[in-house]
């Protein structure tokens, strides 16, 4: 059943796109935190059409009166891919977006003896260069007053957990990060024209089916107790930072990235 509420949610009337939105993590509760707070949603995906229309689904019963969930299909691992992903969602949508989050990446672990230039590629084309030019392909799309939200990781400044096998990843999301700043900088999207904020969020360690994977209890513990709630953090949690920065009430936050970790240890 659709939201009955009679006060204005915070997001009502608007677009988000959200790459990386058709999954069982982070993406697909970033996608339902956006849903109940009025946005509707075009959810991103490279592969699993079956995890895409799961997410629709579970929106179904939060979408406010007159809002959507939609699915659209693309892979944004290089600028050509990304500017056909681009074209796709906006004809799905009707041209327009105000929100655009960013959550699809690529990740494999594997240090500097270990390293091909294959591997290193694929890390920047999927978390830097995609992204970029993702960026660039909808910005005449995205209306004024418009939200970028990239994604990054709590561990491009995190020294208790680092490990050498986050050589690439680590790498590209700095890059990322820095990427983030010269947009928010760029009077051509943040000046008083258009007023477009673009930040970062940097998950640290979240109980997601692939962060578990393969880790002993031990292992997963000895994570969580870096956190001084001894926890580790709930894909709500990330979702409803992004469903803020995406809102009016965020408007004055640009070129930040925000680390959403419970206070993990630095």
């Amino acid at each position: 059943m659709a939201s009955s509420s009679t006060t204005p949610l915070p997001l009502q009337g608007k677009i988000a796109l959200v790459t990386g939105g058709g999954t069982r993590g982070i993406g697909a509760d970033t996608v339902i935190e956006l849903v109940k707070a009025g946005a509707s949603v075009a959810i991103g995906y490279r592969s699993s059409a079956n995890l895409a229309e799961e997410v629709q689904a579970n929106c179904k019963p939060h979408l406010a009166q007159g809002a959507q969930a939609w699915i659209v299909q693309g892979d944004i691992s290089d600028a050509s891919s990304a500017q056909t992903f681009a074209k796709a969602a906006l004809d799905l949508v009707g041209g327009k977006i105000d929100i655009l989050v960013q959550c699809a990446g690529y990740m494999y672990m594997h240090g500097i003896h270990e390293l091909k230039e294959d591997s290193w590629n694929a890390h920047l084309g999927a978390n830097v260069t995609g992204p970029l030019f993702l960026t660039q392909a909808l910005l005449p799309n995205i209306r004024d007053d418009g939200k970028i939200i990239l994604f990054s990781s709590t561990l491009t400044t995190n020294l208790a957990n680092f490990a050498p096998g986050y050589l690439s990843y680590l790498a590209s999301k700095g890059a990322l990060e820095q990427v983030a700043r010269m947009l928010a900088r760029d009077p051509s999207i943040s000046g008083a024209e258009r007023r477009i904020t673009t930040n970062v969020v940097a998950p640290g360690p979240v109980a997601t089916e692939l962060f578990l994977r393969g880790k002993s209890q031990e292992v997963i513990d000895r994570i969580a107790s870096s956190a001084p709630a001894k926890r580790l953090g709930k894909t709500e949690e990330i979702g409803s930072v992004v469903a803020f920065l995406a809102s009016p009430a965020a408007a004055w936050v640009n070129g930040q990235t925000l680390r959403v970790n419970g206070g993990l240890m630095v």
